[in-house]
């Protein structure tokens, strides 16, 4: 099935970036987001499993993917921000 879960996982993907960067629905576009990560991390990025040669690209993946997720965390924390569709739909 990875046929499947490729087409799901780049379609989640857009729906991520639409999200953040339309500033609609940020606060579970940044959850939605956190839960990819950490699927992406558990599913691709176990560093220690790889050959000694690999290990240090698969552990930069694995540093990154990190990142990404405190960003998440960030944004569903803070929402979008003055300029986001959700601050604008939130003042009617």
């Amino acid at each position: 099935m990875p046929d499947t879960l490729s087409l799901l996982a780049h379609a989640v993907e857009w729906i991520i970036v639409a999200s953040l960067v339309l500033g609609l629905g940020t606060r579970y576009g940044g959850l939605l987001g956190l839960a990819f990560v950490i699927v992406a991390t558990v599913a691709a990025h176990r560093y220690w499993g790889y050959p000694q040669a690999a290990q240090l690209m698969q552990y930069t993946f694995l540093t990154k993917n990190i990142a990404i997720a405190g960003g998440t965390i960030v944004l569903f924390v803070t929402g979008g921000g003055r300029f986001s569709i959700d601050s604008m739909l939130a003042k009617r």
